[in-house]
């Protein structure tokens, strides 16, 4: 593309020098058979303005090629965003809708508490591949499919695995066995049954979004 640019500004420049500046040099000199001195002066005028063109497509190339290593890295960054968001947002559903997997102990507090703080930090996170998402990626569509899905996380599930993870902090603290409660087993239970349901309303919300977002890379590559 930058090759052709240039071959065409070096077209355009031949012609101006024998469009208009060699026919303005020859009615100077009159009709008369051009001289050594003419045909000397003609060459110079030529170099001259061929080093002139070569400076200037120099100078030309070196823009051009700033401006296309911008935008190769402006979509490669891009391409980049959208791979992590959509990796952070497995991590963030598969984490949230199947808590109780994540902790080892549900009857050691402090094992409660350290999931809790992992749960919080993916949260955190995803907001900010959100945002780096959105500085990237040009679509104002896919961009907002971006915000929908991830505010469904925050809106639906989030409040789901804090509940879960605050009844169980509960229980454990009252509890003075050494195996699950009845209460415990029932807190399970019912996260199990409401997380199912979030998780198929989840995938497929995914799935769609994730089409929108092979084709938006396919076609800026």
């Amino acid at each position: 593309m930058i090759n052709e640019i240039l071959s065409t500004l070096g077209l355009i420049g031949l012609g101006f020098v024998f469009g208009k500046m060699l026919p303005s040099y020859f009615s100077k000199k009159g009709e008369n058979l051009a001289t050594k001195e003419d045909i000397t002066e003609i060459t110079h005028l030529i170099e001259s303005t061929r080093n002139v063109f070569l400076i200037e497509n120099e100078k030309l190339r070196f823009n051009l090629n700033i401006s296309s290593n911008l935008q190769l890295g402006v979509a490669l960054e891009a391409r980049k965003s959208i791979v992590e968001f959509n990796e952070k947002l497995y991590v963030v559903q598969s984490m949230t809708l199947n808590i109780y997997t994540y902790i080892n102990n549900m009857l050691d507090i402090n094992e409660i508490n350290r999931v809790a703080i992992i749960v919080k930090d993916n949260y955190n996170e995803l907001s900010v591949f959100e945002s780096r998402f959105r500085l990237f990626v040009t679509d104002e569509d896919l961009r907002n499919d971006a915000y929908i899905i991830k505010q469904y996380l925050f809106d639906e599930a989030l409040p789901l695995v804090v509940s879960f993870l605050e009844k169980l902090r509960a229980y454990t603290n009252t509890s003075k066995y050494n195996n699950l409660t009845e209460k415990e087993i029932d807190l399970i239970k019912g996260y199990n049954i409401k997380s199912s349901i979030k998780q198929v309303e989840f995938v497929t919300k995914m799935d769609n979004f994730q089409k929108k977002c092979r084709n938006y890379m396919l076609n800026n590559k």
